[in-house]
């Protein structure tokens, strides 16, 4: 969901803030129940995130596959 909606977040939002993940949690849903798995990169910070938290939630639910990866796996 970051891919679609983070780019029209930052056009969005004024000085440079973000409108929040509660914001964007319904579209980021409509994305994540056409998604067959979730696949992790574990960059800085995704442990503490709370997006990545609330996917992980909402896959876990749906009861689809979550692998995960080392960002040196993409680099």
């Amino acid at each position: 969901p970051i891919t679609m909606t983070h780019p029209i977040d930052v056009l969005m939002s004024r000085d440079n803030e973000s409108m929040g993940s509660d914001y964007w949690v319904v579209f980021d849903e409509i994305y994540m129940r056409a998604c067959s798995e979730m696949r992790i990169i574990r960059a800085d910070g995704w442990q503490t995130s709370s997006g990545i938290k609330r996917e992980i939630k909402f896959f876990k639910s749906q009861k689809k596959p979550i692998s995960y990866m080392d960002i040196s796996d993409i680099e």
